[in-house]
């Protein structure tokens, strides 16, 4: 499907801005958990045609938060300052520099951006003046003969993972013979991962399915400069950790891929459907674990309600599988309470906070590998 956008791009000249309101310090300037400041913004591609535009993404749907706080200077190889705008897309969350007069056919020029992260971290998060690291990034463009070809959708390549991990999360584990597990945040750093601790002598009675589908443009088959025009964006599902294109299911679901060429603004549509014949291999998938809780356990397995979102409360606990009233034995020997102000997110000083009852699934390489299912499929250009 072949969409032709309105006019959605806010056009604004290099250095306007309005300053971001100040929100909770955090540590390790200003980082976010799951959406960290960037410290460099580089374009889709090096190569260009004389009708390109210069294209930055910036991740975690920050293009008009990043705005103010972005320069970028072109010039020419003699060194001249070449004139053109910025345009900020928020649908695709793009900084888009659009050159005032086509680019010269083999010219080269040097696009520097600069993305002043300390501003950005004391703005945005009240980090101290100066605490994050501010570079330039310059980029050497190469301008080809060729104008890009007419708009047409790009072939794409689809890679699923389906995988079944047992759930670390604290409300599906059976523990016996003390055991009392908890959350805690591991190293140090700007995001710290939980890690489930005291849990040795704790089962799982819950499995997590999910699975992974992954779309990216099979540039094989495209250009540099072809390639450098079109972005992408997936509606639906969760997206991967730090993997564009990437998001996970949790039960069947249908996905919408949009691919934009940037220079024109055309939008290019596919809709498929993903999950069905293994719906019931998705999501929470009861398992007994009796028989290896009869390996590792001298004592009763019991269950216990969880406190906050970090911690088994003692005094909550019932047996399991039956349900009755158990107080757990308290161990030999008791150290303070480990977790004291675990339930408070910004104990750990980077303002982190790990969602209530989610359940906690180690994928390991899971976004790294999507072998299971592959094919490259062209994308519809029906119009509407």
């Amino acid at each position: 499907m072949q969409l032709r956008r309105p006019a959605i791009l806010t056009a604004l000249w290099l250095g306007t801005g309005a300053a971001l309101g100040a929100r909770e310090a955090r540590a390790h300037c200003g980082d976010d958990c799951t959406a960290p400041l960037p410290y460099s913004l580089g374009p889709t591609s090096a190569v260009l045609t004389p009708d390109s535009v210069l294209v930055y993404p910036v991740a975690d749907d920050r293009a008009a938060a990043a705005l103010p706080f972005f320069t970028l200077t072109v010039t020419d190889a003699g060194g001249v300052a070449v004139d053109g705008n910025i345009e900020v897309d928020p649908e695709f969350s793009l900084i888009v520099w659009r050159p005032a007069l086509p680019w010269v056919t083999g010219a080269t020029y040097t696009a520097t951006g600069r993305i002043d992260t300390a501003a950005w971290a004391e703005a945005e998060y009240g980090a101290p003046p100066g605490e994050c690291t501010t570079n330039d990034y310059p980029v050497e463009l190469t301008v080809e003969a060729e104008s890009l070809p007419a708009p047409a959708a790009p072939p794409v390549i689809v890679e699923t993972e389906h995988k079944v991990t047992p759930s670390n999360s604290l409300d599906a584990l059976v523990c016996c013979d003390g055991a009392m597990p908890y959350l805690s945040s591991s190293g140090p750093g700007s995001c710290p991962s939980p890690e489930l601790a005291d849990h040795w002598h704790c089962v799982p009675r819950r499995d997590v399915g999910s699975l992974a589908v992954h779309h990216t443009l099979d540039r094989s088959a495209l250009s540099p400069a072809v390639a450098g025009n079109l972005v992408s964006r997936v509606i639906g599902g969760t997206p991967a950790h730090r993997v564009f294109g990437g998001v996970l299911l949790y039960e069947p679901e249908c996905l919408r891929l949009e691919i934009l060429d940037v220079a024109r603004g055309e939008v290019f549509v596919d809709e498929r459907c993903f999950g069905d014949d293994i719906a019931d291999q998705l999501g929470d998938i009861e398992v007994d674990p009796s028989a290896k809780l009869a390996e590792i356990c001298e004592g009763q397995p019991y269950v216990c309600e969880v406190a906050g979102y970090s911690r088994w409360d003692r005094m909550r606990c019932k047996t399991w599988p039956e349900g009755a009233d158990f107080e757990v034995p308290l161990p030999e020997t008791t150290d303070p309470d480990p977790i004291q102000g675990m339930d408070d997110p910004a104990a750990e000083g980077c303002g982190c906070a790990f969602g209530g009852g989610a359940p906690i699934v180690w994928f390991g390489g899971l976004l790294l590998l999507f072998r299971r299912r592959a094919g490259v499929q062209r994308l519809s250009t029906t119009r509407r």
